[in-house]
């Protein structure tokens, strides 16, 4: 029984405390309501600049594979034409 007894304390002081932190935060957000809009904005812009990234290299990486491209394919031409060193 005494198991019992203390679950139930403990159950109820976890759910006081929770409703207190919850009280807390809404008080806080009504006291400076931009807040919420700043953190928004905040999380969208890192995103925003994390999809420029990766647009960044998405551009580069067909130059580079062009760039491979060329290279192998002149090896190639000198190695055809027998101008190829080891």
């Amino acid at each position: 029984m005494d198991v019992l007894l203390l679950s139930l304390i403990l159950a109820f002081t976890i759910f006081i405390l929770r409703i207190v932190f919850v009280a807390l935060g809404l008080r806080s957000a009504a006291k400076n309501p931009d807040a919420v809009d700043k953190t928004a904005l905040r999380e969208a812009q890192k995103g925003l600049s994390m999809h420029k990234e990766l647009r960044r290299q998405a551009i580069a990486e067909p130059g580079r594979q062009l760039r491979l491209a060329k290279s192998q394919l002149a090896d190639y031409h000198r190695m055809k034409s027998g101008m190829w060193r080891t």
